[in-house]
């Protein structure tokens, strides 16, 4: 058990989320075929459309990335009522996450400066488009590459489409703008406990309204209105339970289109139908940190230094593998290639060479992102003190005690609504990076 006053086990879920995308993208490099992403490499082989494929699902991966960040983010406010806890987070947003995408786009402008970068040779070989195209983040045949280029678009990457350093800073902007939707959003429903079921109604009249004029933030209100739901209502879900809910999960974020397993959406109704990735894995993703949450055997399993290691170093893998791929990767690629290494050998070595340099790297990274995150929150602590908690009465007698019991939420069975007994209390997260220390929020 690892002690921290984070989510752990929620942290683990964002750093195998993380490890999923570095997959994606070291099959979209090296054997586009396999994963059938885009539909110019698709075959009749291609594992896309396969329940497996929520191994390799890369958009679902995100969106779920997206929804822990609502949810964490708001979880300070809805378990301890902590406003100011919340006033840091909305003032650390930017500059939490600004920090590393500085450093990693600083690190993409001296590879392609001293000539390290090799995906368009690598991506000719293995016919990966989105490789030769330096992971489609606008780059042209014709960039030149400059440092004070690359210092602003390490800014300007929060508020418009720019990533030529870094195809992956698409994400930036939705997780910037998500995260600062959900705190107002969080204070404006903790003012309206009093009135519930208008506060479901019109909780999900946003929800609704969002989805339909600009559904990346949809993930993000999703993991605030599940951190709601959970602060007050928290099912016991014994492992039989449990592990069909992560299941229904782990399915709904394997779909990417009507294909295969999934061929069924195709007949959906059309409302369903146009938003069907967005709902599929927001929905996949809220079961998943419910069955996470609400079972003390996955919680236990999940609450442990390895995972917390690799939550830790998410956010940092997140940014430095692409960077790795088109460089290290792609320059070993090419050296096997020309040896006559067999396909499988191959892919086996870009996996490990992909994997291994980018954990490597991500290690000091991810210190420079706790000690840039220890200032920032040190910074926000004088302007927005902790409140000082009053003195706690005197504990009733034990014949006062009486359990309250309501039916829970979503499962059908009845339960105390105290919390349940987890390998250790549910503690309020920091503010992710998406504030707080070592994760992307």
């Amino acid at each position: 058990m690892v002690k921290s006053n984070r989510l752990v086990p929620l942290e683990a879920v964002r750093g195998i989320a993380v490890l999923v995308v570095v997959t994606q993208h070291v099959l979209l490099a090296f054997s586009p075929a396999t994963s059938g992403l885009l539909a110019v490499d698709r075959t009749e082989t291609s594992i896309i459309g396969s329940s497996w494929f929520v191994l390799m699902n890369g958009p679902a991966a995100i969106t779920l990335c997206f929804v822990l960040s609502g949810f964490v983010l708001c979880w300070a406010l809805f378990a301890e009522g902590d406003t100011n806890r919340v006033a840091r987070s909305f003032g650390k947003r930017l500059p939490r996450l600004a920090g590393l995408v500085l450093v990693t786009t600083v690190g993409s402008y001296l590879l392609f400066r001293y000539g390290q970068y090799h995906f368009t040779e690598a991506g000719a070989v293995s016919g990966s488009a989105w490789l030769k195209n330096f992971g489609f983040s606008g780059w042209t045949a014709d960039f030149q590459p400059d440092l004070q280029g690359a210092l602003l678009e390490s800014v300007a990457t929060f508020f418009m489409p720019v990533y030529t350093y870094n195809g992956l800073l698409w994400t930036m902007q939705h997780a910037l703008i998500g995260g600062l939707l959900v705190l107002p959003v969080a204070m404006l429903l903790s003012l309206s406990l009093g009135y519930r079921w208008a506060t479901a109604g019109a909780l999900a009249v946003l929800l609704a309204a969002v989805l339909l004029y600009t559904s990346f933030l949809f993930p993000f209100l999703a993991g605030a209105a599940l951190s709601f739901v959970l602060s007050r209502y928290r099912p016991r879900l014994p492992m039989i339970l449990a592990l069909p809910v992560l299941g229904a999960g782990l399915y709904l974020l394997g779909f990417l289109l009507p294909l295969g397993t999934y061929a069924w959406v195709s007949q959906a109704p059309p409302g369903v139908k146009d938003y069907a990735a967005t709902l599929f894995h927001s929905a996949g993703s809220v079961l998943v940190i419910v069955a996470v949450l609400c079972s003390a055997g996955l919680y236990r399993r999940l609450d442990r230094r390895i995972w917390w290691a690799l939550g830790r170093i998410s956010f940092p893998l997140f940014l430095v593998h692409p960077l790795v791929i088109c460089s290290a990767s792609s320059a070993v690629y090419l050296d096997l290639s020309a040896q006559g290494t067999g396909p499988a050998a191959l892919l086996v070595a870009m996996f490990a060479v992909s994997f291994g340099l980018s954990i490597l790297l991500s290690v000091p990274l991810a210190w420079l992102d706790y000690r840039w995150c220890a200032w920032l929150e040190e910074t926000a602590r004088q302007l927005f003190p902790d409140r000082v908690a009053p003195a706690a009465p005197p504990p009733p007698l034990a014949e006062e005690l009486a359990p309250q019991r309501s039916a829970a939420i979503g499962i059908g069975n009845v339960v105390d609504l105290r919390p349940p007994p987890l390998a250790r209390p549910i503690t309020p997260s920091g503010a992710a990076s998406p504030a707080g220390q070592g994760t992307t929020g």
